[in-house]
This record gives structure tokens, sequence and C-alpha cells, in this order.
């Protein structure tokens, strides 16, 4: 982290980086005995979890251990969201979709949300289409001059979300938002995101219109 801190001040992708990495360690802040309540709950219900489950808080520990007490002692939502806002304006897609993620998009314009949207998806970069996923959802409802005739529901969020995996982000057994889903949400055992959500999130039914909807998403994206 220091040695990035220490990159070129106009380096976007560093200045992302040590954006994600507060984001993704933030818990690392808490007391240890409050971290990854989805995942010792999940171990409750299902003991067989265990060996899985610690695992993936190695893992992150050892990730996170990287980072010096000082980068993540003060840390907080407002103020991690808040690192994401000169790369959005450097350019960085990822940054801008985070940043509108935690905005309040119900005070913006159709027309402006409309082009930050249209610009996140026109640069194909998958991480970004993964966070703009977030937004996709019941937050878009009613509001598809904005967000596009894909968005509004549930089914549409997770739709984004696998179109984004297809396109290359780190969806796989060791990617962090595996890791994420399991520790905070207790959604563990799986080694995919589309294993979780056709198996916690989706009814069979749903999730085929996000399979199909996912692949609507992909061509657009490619024009």
């Amino acid at each position: 982290m220091q040695e990035l801190k220490a990159a070129d001040p106009h380096d976007t992708e560093a200045e992302t980086i040590i954006a994600d990495a507060s984001y993704e360690c933030v818990a690392m802040a808490q007391s240890p005995d409050t971290r990854y309540p989805g995942a010792r709950q999940a171990e409750k219900q299902r003991p067989e979890l265990k060996p899985y489950i610690e695992g993936l808080i190695a893992n992150d520990q050892q990730r996170c251990g990287r980072l010096v007490k000082s980068d993540i002692s003060s840390a907080d939502a407002k103020s991690i969201v808040g690192m994401y806002a000169k790369p959005a304006s450097d350019g960085s897609m990822k940054a801008l979709a985070i940043q509108l993620q935690y905005s309040n998009i119900d005070a913006m314009p159709n027309a402006a949300l409309a082009a930050d949207v249209q610009r996140i998806i026109a640069s194909q970069d998958p991480d970004a289409i993964g966070a703009l996923s977030n937004l996709m959802g019941g937050r878009a409802e009613d509001r598809s001059a904005a967000f596009g005739p894909v968005s509004g529901t549930e089914t549409q969020q997770y739709a984004w979300l696998m179109a984004a995996c297809q396109m290359g982000m780190d969806c796989g057994p060791g990617s962090s938002l595996l890791r994420q889903y399991c520790l905070n949400a207790g959604v563990c055992g799986y080694t995919s995101i589309d294993q979780v959500i056709s198996n916690n999130y989706l009814t069979p039914t749903d999730y085929r219109t996000a399979v199909a909807q996912s692949q609507q998403i992909i061509l657009g994206a490619m024009k």
C-alpha cells in the first residue's frame, strides 16, 4: 500500500487499487470478535463448512495483513467511498460505478445519470460493469430512462453481475467477491458467483431469464 501511495499521483490504476484495498479490508478496523458475521453464522448452521470458511478467513487476513494499521484504523464507509472520487474524475470507470453506488441517485437527473451509466458500459471494463450491477436492481426501478431497459429488478441486477463475470471479472473460487459473499453474507461453500446466484438468489425461472439477459448485456456492451 505504501508503495502504491508513493506512485505517480496521476496513476489512475494505482488510485483505484488503493481504494479497492481499503474497501475490501475495512473489516480489519473492527475488533476481531465482530468480524465475519455471515461466515460464523453459516458455520453454526453447517459445521461441515468450517474448513472452507477458515480457509477463506486465512486468505482474507493474509491479503489484508499487507495493509499497515494506519491504512485502515480510521477507515469508514464514507471515507473509503471518498477515495474513489479522484480516480473517477481521472477516468476510472470502476471508481465511477462505485461512486454512483453510494450516491443519492434519486437526486440525479436522468440525463446525467444515463450519461455516466453509458460511459461505464461503453468502457467494456468487466470490473466496472460488475460494480454497476449493484445499481441495476431495485434502485433502478422505474428509471429505465437512466439505466436502460435491462434494469429495475433483482433478476436484472444479477444479469449484469453475470455479464461482468462472463466478460472477465474474477468470479471464481479465489475471487474477492466470492469470499465476501461468504464472510459477510454467509453464502458459503460455492466455487463461482454463478452458483451463488442460482442457488441462493433467483428461482430457476428467474435464473434462466438472467442468463438470457446477461447475453443481451454483453452484446450491447460490445457494439
